[in-house]
């Protein structure tokens, strides 16, 4: 039997997890990246129907929490989803969607 607590702390992220993929704009730019990773801002701006400023913001909150990854090669950065659990939700919430 689990200790309580644990199950608690357990519960406690995967609520931080879910939250944190929980923005509709942020969805389609983890969309976009699961299906081509190592997109630059603008592609993923362009692709999600964003501005480059609103997609930027978004990126670098997702890179804060540990779900992205950002690789610079030259003047330009490309982004790449870092947790797999995103990858195993996604694919999941679109069977179900």
């Amino acid at each position: 039997m689990h200790d309580l607590s644990d199950e608690f702390q357990r519960a406690n992220e995967a609520q931080f997890f879910l939250k944190s993929i929980s923005n509709p704009s942020r969805l389609l730019i983890l969309c976009a990246l699961m299906k081509t990773p190592g997109l630059s801002n603008s592609e993923i701006a362009t692709l999600c129907g964003l501005s480059v400023s609103s997609t930027s913001q978004y990126l670098v909150k997702m890179i804060d929490i540990g779900i992205l990854e950002r690789k610079k090669t030259g003047k330009e950065a490309h982004y790449s989803i870092k947790d797999e659990r995103v990858i195993e939700v996604l694919t999941i919430l679109k069977k179900i969607f």
